[in-house]
């Protein structure tokens, strides 16, 4: 099972202006956050449901900016203890 490097999009035209006029055409859906994150849908619905993770809702669309999913991540990484033998 690939990444899927299709963009998805809110409408079917191929872009679509959100309120600022910026063109939004690099957002995915829960399915390709799962698949970003290494999680099954069911729970990318949940940490949504928990207010987890940032989204985009168009409607009842709910859309996710890749990049925010990557700043997710980043802001996820435990770093390594120091040795006990190293000063702090």
């Amino acid at each position: 099972m690939g990444f899927s490097k299709s963009p998805v999009y809110a409408c079917p035209q191929e872009a679509v202006r959100n309120f600022w006029g910026f063109i939004m055409t690099n957002l995915w859906d829960k399915r390709q956050a799962a698949e970003f994150l290494n999680i099954s849908p069911f729970s990318v619905a949940g940490k949504v449901a928990r207010r987890e993770i940032p989204f985009i809702k168009i409607g009842r669309r709910v859309l996710f900016d890749p990049a925010d999913l990557k700043t997710f991540v980043e802001s996820r990484k435990v770093k390594p203890r120091p040795e006990p033998w190293e000063k702090r």
